[in-house]
């Protein structure tokens, strides 16, 4: 049997070090850094990684706390940047959509994202938040197992389809 606060999973090593903190200019370097690996990770062809304006226009977008109830987290372990997670408040407040939530690959199954996704859920239910929601790609068993684990469920598919560009000859 495991003891109350002991992990089902030997390799998580108990939290202690860590850090939420609402993000804010001083943490562009390390949130544009950390969005850079995510979105390397999700799609390394992904255009906007090739082209600097376009990365730099599309992370100025998404970090921008000018925003009305958009937020972000930064999560720190011994002062470390570990992962964020960016969202916004819909509805009059009465739902929380998770934009973007990323942890680096050495920090995962350590109990951050967890603990950011669990702290931010609280945070906002204070303030009238009824309905939380999210999307990740169909190829992203991680995330999904995550968000599962954490009682999300799925409740719509998304699907697409790509023909190629018209000069190919495929």
């Amino acid at each position: 049997r495991r003891r109350r606060g002991q992990s089902a999973h030997p390799e998580v090593r108990a939290v202690t070090s860590m850090q939420i903190l609402q993000a804010d200019a001083s943490h562009l370097a390390d949130l544009s850094t950390m969005i850079r690996e995510y979105w390397t990770e999700l799609g390394p062809e992904l255009p906007l990684l090739k082209d600097e304006p376009a990365f730099e226009a599309e992370f100025s977008s998404l970090f921008d706390f000018s925003i009305a109830g958009r937020g972000a987290k930064i999560v720190l372990d011994d002062d470390q940047p570990v992962g964020f997670v960016v969202y916004f408040l819909v509805d009059d407040n009465q739902a929380m959509m998770i934009q973007e939530f990323y942890i680096r690959p050495e920090a995962r199954l350590q109990g951050f994202g967890r603990a950011v996704a669990e702290g931010l859920i609280a945070e906002v239910l204070e303030i009238g938040v009824r309905l939380v929601g999210l999307n990740v790609a169909a190829f992203n068993t991680g995330a999904l197992s995550f968000w599962k684990a954490l009682d999300f469920g799925i409740n719509q598919y998304g699907m697409v389809r790509r023909w190629p560009s018209s000069g190919s000859k495929d």
